[in-house]
This record gives structure tokens, sequence and C-alpha cells, in this order.
């Protein structure tokens, strides 16, 4: 298998219901499908198990959290390639994962554009591109495409002690390890911005100047330089109607 494709859920029911179909809609079929269940008590293990389909992989057990439901879902993984797609975000287009199979080469993380959802209203963002990670992360997580045997040869997991941004020390691991990396122009996920990760985000931010200390070596004074320029695109998004994030959106559907 080119890709492994992972879905992470617990109690979404209807989250998982527009990633599996999404999933399922992909014209490219040299993919393996993973779900990674949290031991669901609301119908979404039933929903799994009655529309996953043959071939499918699903684990459904008690675990430690996103990030560690990640990691099983990644130790699961025998595609050359791994994608989280977690419940309730799904493909672009139905060829998405035929265009980003045209585009790997060789490189260790391949990445493109995404477009992010906030109540209802979609916002298509450009990358920042991989030479900004000493700031923050420079794409959505799920229009990110790891080498799997590259993970496995540096030991490369997901981190507990990270509660919002494991993802993101999880790819600045990869480049630390030397990763090449590979950008294609092209909108590859939709992500729905009511996530943790956005639900907390001055944890968020904590860990992120964290990770690019002890894994980046970030100095100080750019660390601080990065917080000034975060607080100041902030302030800036609130004022502007209908651009909420970092200014970094190519326009509004």
């Amino acid at each position: 298998m080119l890709f492994s494709v992972v879905t992470i859920v617990r109690n979404d029911r209807a989250g998982i219901q527009r990633t599996m179909r999404s999933v399922r809609s992909q014209d490219f079929q040299k993919y393996e499908y993973i779900l990674i269940d949290g031991a669901s008590t609301d119908g979404t293990l039933q929903y799994i198990n009655e529309n996953c389909g043959a071939g499918t992989i699903v684990s459904s057990a008690p675990d430690k959290g996103i990030y560690d439901a990640m990691n099983k879902g990644l130790s699961l993984a025998s595609g050359k390639y791994i994608l989280f797609m977690n419940a309730g975000d799904t493909f672009a287009d139905a060829d998405t994962l035929t265009k980003v199979s045209q585009h790997l080469g060789d490189a260790d993380v391949v990445y493109g554009d995404a477009i992010e959802i906030l109540d209802g209203i979609e916002f298509k963002k450009k990358s920042r591109g991989i030479e900004n990670i000493n700031s923050g992360m420079f794409a959505n997580h799920q229009s990110i495409y790891y080498k799997i045997d590259f993970a496995r040869k540096f030991n490369i997991l997901y981190e507990l002690k990270y509660k919002i941004a494991a993802d993101y020390a999880f790819t600045c691991r990869f480049i630390a390890s030397g990763a090449t990396s590979k950008y294609f122009s092209e909108w590859l996920c939709k992500f729905d911005m009511q996530g943790a990760s956005n639900k907390n985000k001055k944890l968020g931010r904590e860990e992120n100047w964290r990770i690019q200390r002890e894994i980046l070596g970030v100095k100080l004074h750019q660390r601080i330089l990065n917080r000034c320029r975060y607080v100041a695109a902030a302030l800036l998004s609130a004022w502007i109607p209908g651009i909420y994030a970092r200014g970094r959106y190519a326009q509004r559907n």
C-alpha cells in the first residue's frame, strides 16, 4: 500500500460518518484504512463495524488520549506514507490521494494546503512553508503525509506529554532528524476548526514554546519574536471581518 490513512475517534458518530464517506470516496485504491476507536459508547463503534468494509483495520479499546490513539495507528500502518484524517475531517476532493501520489517523489514529508471550516463557513488557507517550522505548525496536520519508515528508523512517535501540540512535536522530530520535504499547491483536506487544538490555544502556545526550545533549539529571542508576531496577528485579525486566524487565507468560499 502506498498510503495508510488513519482515523482516530471517540464518541463522534456524526463526525466518523463524514470522514469514512470521504475516505471511501477516493478514486485512488492503493491505500489501507485504519480506524482507532477509543471505546466509544454512543454508537460510533457500531456504525464503524457496520460500514467499514472489507480490509479495514479496526481497533477499539480505552486509550490515554488522542495522541496515544494516533501512536496505535502508526504501529498498525503498513503503507509507505501515513496520513491522519480524524473524525469530522475530510479530503478536499475525491481525487486527493491521486494528486498526492503524483507529487511524492521520495520526500520524507509531503504537504499541501487546507480548507478550514468554522461555523459552516469554508476558508482556504495556504501553507506557510516548512521553512517556517521554527515559529509553529506550517500546515494543517491533515494535509501532511509522513514517510513511515523514516518515523520508525528514528523512533518518532506522538509524545503524550504534549496535550495539544504533539502533532507539531512529531513534525519537528522529522525535521530535526534530517527529513527531506516537498510542498505542492493543492487543497488537500477540509478541517473542522472546532477541535481541541483550537479550543485550547493558550496551552497550545505554551507547548509550542517548549517544543521550539527542546526539539528545534530555537533561541530565546527568536521565540519571543515569534510570540509577539502571533499576538500582533491575532489582534489584527480581530479587526478584519471574515479573517479569524493569522492572515494566511487565500480566499473565502
